[in-house]
Parts: C-alpha cells; structure tokens; sequence
C-alpha cells in the first residue's frame, strides 16, 4: 500500500509505505538472502525468511526482512553489553540500571555513538551486506566504509524530530553523498521522510524488525524523523531477548569530517572549516 500523507503522524498496524511518487517502488525479493555474521553463514537456510528490496525514490532503498532472527538476537546482545555504563552517573554507554532502575541517557530514548572499530568486525560485514544489496536494485547509491556506529534505543511511544544528517558538501552538490546504514530491531516504528522541511506532505514508512533502510547519493539529504515507535510490535523471537523498545543501529562514513562527542550524548559532525552552517550539525541534531 502507498500513499501521499500530509503533515502529521503515520499510523498503522500494517506495514506501510507512503511514497511521491515519482518514482514507482521497484521490489524484488528472494529466500536466503538475509545479513548474518561470517559464523552464522552454515544456519542461513534453516532462519531465511521472505525478503524484498523496495526502491522507494532514487538513492534510498528499504530492506524488507533483510537480518536474519540470529543476528538480530545477536546485535541486541552485543549493543547492550557496549551500552550498559554501569551502576553510577551515565558516562560512556546509553543506559544504566536493570529492571525498574532501568534508565536511558535522553529520556526515551538512549544513545551510544562511537568509532566502529569498538565493534566486533561483524558488524561493519553486515552493514556491508546491507549497501551491496541496495547497491544492487539501485545504481545511484555510492560506496562507503562505515567508519562510526550509533545506537539508538528507544522506548514504546518515543519519537524524534526531523532533521537532516550532515555530509561531505563537496560530495552532497555532485549526488554523490556517503549512505546512510539503518538498522531497526524490536519494536516497529513509523519513520517519516520529506525533502524539505517545509514540505506539507511527507513519506511514512513502517520498519518492522529486521529491516534496513539505506539513503545516499541523490536522497542523501532527505530530512527525516521517527514519527512514532509502536507498542505492542515486538516480534515473538526476541520478547526475552531484549527490553521492550526500539533499537535502532545506523552506520555512516565520516572519514571526511570530524565527530565531536565532547558533549555526549549530544553529538555533531563538522565539514571544512566550519564557516559555513550548511556543513554541520548541531549538537543533537542525529537520529
């Protein structure tokens, strides 16, 4: 189902796309084409499920069911484990405490941002996965090496403003902008993009778990939002595998510029020489 939706909040129990279109969503799909860790590679077959690739405008393309349910299981544990700052004063993970002392670093929502190499080397590899099959159905989508990793975790309800990520301009005028590499495991949520902040009507796009959602080249600077995380979406597989939320995983190549997390868990990546706005981000300005 695809719509045009006006200015607002997209709902919907049903996954969903609301699209422009311009261009008209080219899907493909297939059985055991899922990311999964080198390790998990031998289990593929057993754990595939139906996958599709959605072109939804040129330069960004939705993974439908793309991570298999072990590597989903797998990133929870993994990001959880580099998440948890312990018993005191959140310093260098998205959360603290168990049970009801349960706590994020943001309110509803957690964050952990870091360099990449803080990682197994699997999760570059699935990443990587991920952009080659994006690369696949759609041509306009450039190279990256994902160099830096942010965690989003997100209580039921939560939602996050519109905002653009910064990128390379010499890069962003040539349509030639790094993708972003989005990941979304447990809950599902609904998450809004437009062209322009000021555009009355805007793309809703339902990610469900598994999914992955990537946009470079030519939709590189698309502003973007998560407009709602449903409750009650959990898939069954990873119900006491993980907090009830919304985990969210995205990759970006920022090797051309400089991250600056001296005010963590606020952020900001800069280009040049910083004289011109249009090259950075404010600080919080990141899905």
């Amino acid at each position: 189902e695809m719509e045009i939706k006006p200015g607002g909040r997209g709902r919907g129990r049903n996954a969903r796309l609301t699209n422009p279109a311009r261009t008209p969503a080219r899907t493909t799909s297939g059985e055991g084409t899922q990311a999964l860790p080198p390790r998990q590679q031998a289990t593929q077959r057993s754990d595939a499920r139906q996958t599709a690739v959605s072109i939804l405008q040129p330069g960004l393309v939705l993974l439908k069911n793309f991570v298999s349910v072990e590597t989903q299981k797998w990133l929870v544990s993994i990001c959880f484990e580099q998440g948890d700052a312990g018993d005191g004063a959140i310093g260098q993970g998205f959360y603290t405490g168990t049970g009801n002392n349960f706590k994020l670093n943001m309110g509803t929502r957690g964050r952990l941002i870091g360099s990449i190499d803080n990682y197994p080397s699997t999760f570059k590899d699935v990443a990587l996965q991920a952009l080659a099959a994006a690369q696949a159905a759609d041509s306009t989508i450039p190279d990256a090496d994902p160099s830096t990793l942010l965690i989003n975790f997100y209580k039921p309800g939560a939602t996050f403003k519109w905002h653009k990520d910064s990128e390379n301009p010499d890069l962003v005028r040539t349509n030639k902008g790094k993708p972003i590499i989005s990941f979304s495991v447990g809950l599902s949520c609904i998450f809004g993009i437009k062209t322009h902040y000021e555009d009355e009507q805007h793309m809703a796009v339902r990610l469900n778990s598994g999914d992955v959602i990537i946009f470079g080249g030519p939709s590189r600077m698309i502003c973007h939002s998560v407009l709602e995380v449903m409750s009650n979406t959990m898939p069954g597989y990873l119900r006491s595998h993980m907090r009830m939320g919304r985990l969210n995983i995205t990759y970006r190549d920022v090797r051309d510029g400089q991250l600056d997390t001296s005010q963590f868990p606020k952020y900001r990546v800069t280009y040049g020489n910083n004289s011109d706005n249009s090259n950075e981000e404010h600080f919080d300005d990141e899905t």
